[in-house]
């Protein structure tokens, strides 16, 4: 499978920036004839352009959701300003697509998901609920930032956290502040999270 590199728009974007990350299939890739003196572009690419951002593409025509996992996905090795994906597709497409067997996939991992959750509302200490909602966040999406410390790149308001642990913001914003006294989770400037000791 191949993917291609495309510059962005050449005026204004900052060549220190690495711009806009595109993934997926045909519609991502977006090649064609010029018609009526419009060249062709896919959403994404109008979309970096729109940013005024640089565009580089990984998409390749015919891809299924398996092969931007294994093909496309290891060779964004940078922090890209904007990731886009769509894939699926020809997934659907394709005749050995099983929607029976991908709606109980789905329902499980709603299951799991709701399941993880309703153990974390049922703990006592509202400490120990923020840390494991963290935990959870922090184990798909978190970057380590020292051999102890993650980071977690989302800009959780006390408001969001509150909904997620079962609790009153006021109470989230106290248990917060212990947590951050005992050096367990501490909130960056920037307003991202880190979790220490993980």
């Amino acid at each position: 499978m191949q993917g291609g590199l495309s510059p962005g728009p050449e005026s204004a974007a900052d060549p220190r920036r690495l711009g806009l990350v595109a993934l997926g299939d045909s519609i991502t890739v977006g090649e064609g004839s010029m018609m009526l003196g419009v060249t062709p572009l896919s959403w994404a690419q109008w979309l970096a352009r729109a940013l005024d951002l640089p565009f580089t593409s990984y998409a390749c025509n015919g891809a299924l959701a398996g092969d931007v996992l294994r093909e496309q996905l290891p060779r964004v090795q940078a922090d890209y300003d904007v990731a886009v994906l769509y894939a699926g597709v020809n997934d659907v497409r394709g005749g050995s697509f099983d929607a029976e067997a991908y709606e109980r996939a789905r329902l499980a991992a709603r299951t799991d998901t709701l399941a993880v959750r309703l153990a974390i509302a049922q703990l006592p200490n509202l400490g120990a609920r923020l840390l494991m909602v963290f935990g959870q966040i922090a184990d798909r999406w978190g970057e380590r930032a020292s051999e102890e410390d993650v980071l977690v790149p989302l800009a959780l308001s006390h408001g969001t956290l509150a909904d997620l642990v079962c609790a009153q913001r006021p109470s989230v914003t106290k248990a917060l502040g212990r947590l951050s006294e005992e050096q367990r989770l501490v909130r960056r400037k920037d307003g991202l999270w880190l979790l220490r000791g993980r």
